[in-house]
């Protein structure tokens, strides 16, 4: 990163980050933790005019970071976060991830494998 460890990156700032692949990505600054250098922005979604795509970095493995517009005052609250919800969801996902790996036949045709995942999802 061309930037010093000094620099503090402000949230709700707007910045471009150019990565080590030479990718550029611009956005809006959610979270910045210089101990852990992690970074995330948050850009609109391409795709749904209402969702915003939101980009975590590490920052030994960004080239340069470029402030477009400084961020004046307090930030934006931090919206509200369920955690309980979360974790349920993630309970459930491994809890499927379990039952799908029952379904794995030892020696079926690869074939046979997807007319059985096919199945199961119905």
């Amino acid at each position: 990163m061309n930037s010093t460890e000094n620099d503090i990156l402000t949230i709700g700032s707007v910045i471009k980050i150019v990565d080590v692949h030479k990718v550029t990505y611009k956005g809006t600054v959610r979270s910045f933790d210089l101990s852990s250098k992690i970074l995330s922005i948050e850009t609109p979604s391409p795709s749904v005019a209402q969702l915003s795509d939101i980009y975590f970095f590490n920052l030994d493995y960004v080239a340069d970071i470029v402030t477009l517009e400084e961020k004046q005052g307090s930030p934006d609250p931090v919206p509200y976060v369920n955690v309980s919800k979360i974790a349920k969801r993630l309970s459930e996902q491994e809890k499927d991830r379990q039952k799908q790996m029952t379904y794995i036949g030892v020696g079926v045709s690869p074939e046979g494998q997807r007319l059985m995942n096919t199945i199961s999802k119905t």
